[in-house]
């Protein structure tokens, strides 16, 4: 049995590696490209690999025919974002009945998501929010390489516009979230901005989004609140969503606004949830 489960951890590694070779040959655009990409990809696997957490991967890449030149950080965590983005395509089911030309990526961190929405709708405008000082430096750089029409801000999103201590971690980027979510935890505290987002599409003129996509480790549904009466204009919110009971009230809200669930699936058998809704009565043009 022990030599069995052996086997099957084996061919398991060889297939994901198998995988990852194929996506690094698409996606990189060069050589350098190619190799460097297929090298994050394996690195965080290997229990000896040590991480440059300072250090900056500049990558050039073509996805959907689309060409980015994308930064992330030697931290094992942008790469599991990058992997989530273009390998596992986590937003991929978005948009099903309408083009958006109106993005909001709320919880950008790096920025891979917003580059990955320009791949599919390269004539949209995105405009980011990211709080976090480190992540918001990356996501800065990957707006200014591949955005064409959009913007991105430093300050997060929820249900009132106040300050609040941001948890940090130069390896755990991918989870970092608002103390008041985790008020035990030890990583370190970054004072940051919290805007509710009808107060903000006033105050910078901006446009409502077509498609919200929110990604915030626990305030999904303070972001959504935040959202006032522009939520009868948005076509569809994608979000993943981090524990049931958190998902109760995202859907009472959806239901409450007229949106449709077209996705609501688990992650990886866990409490958090990919979900994709729409507003049929806005969303049925068809693309």
């Amino acid at each position: 049995m022990q030599l069995k489960k052996i086997s099957e951890y084996i061919v398991d590694k060889f297939q994901k590696l198998i995988s990852d070779l194929r996506f690094s040959l698409s996606f990189g655009s060069t050589l350098y490209a190619k190799v460097k990409i297929l090298y994050l990809l394996v690195k965080p696997f290997f229990s000896f690999s040590k991480f440059r957490v300072h250090h900056i991967h500049v990558l050039k890449v073509k996805f959907l025919g689309y060409p980015m030149e994308i930064s992330v950080r030697d931290n094992g965590s942008d790469v599991i974002i990058l992997r989530e983005m273009f390998i596992h395509q986590d937003y991929r089911e978005t948009a099903q009945y309408f083009t958006p030309s109106v993005i909001f990526d709320v919880g950008a961190n790096v920025g891979l998501a917003s580059c990955y929405f320009v791949s599919l709708f390269p004539e949209s405008e995105v405009y980011g929010f990211e709080p976090e000082s480190s992540a918001y430096q990356i996501a800065k750089i990957n707006f200014d390489k591949n955005v064409k029409k959009g913007k991105l801000f430093k300050l997060a999103l929820g249900a009132e516009s106040k300050e609040a201590n941001m948890l940090c971690s130069e390896y755990g980027s991918g989870g970092q979230k608002l103390e008041m979510y985790d008020p035990d935890s030890n990583w370190k505290r970054e004072k940051v901005k919290i805007q509710r987002l009808d107060e903000l599409v006033q105050s910078e003129k901006l446009p409502i989004p077509d498609l919200l996509k929110i990604d915030v480790e626990g305030a999904e549904y303070e972001v959504l609140l935040g959202l006032g009466e522009i939520a009868s204009k948005v076509k569809g919110i994608v979000m993943e969503v981090h524990s049931e009971e958190l998902w109760k009230k995202c859907a009472s809200f959806l239901d409450k606004h007229n949106f449709k669930v077209l996705r609501n699936e688990q992650k990886f058998h866990s409490e958090a949830r990919f979900v994709y809704a729409e507003q049929p009565a806005l969303s049925l043009t068809k693309k």
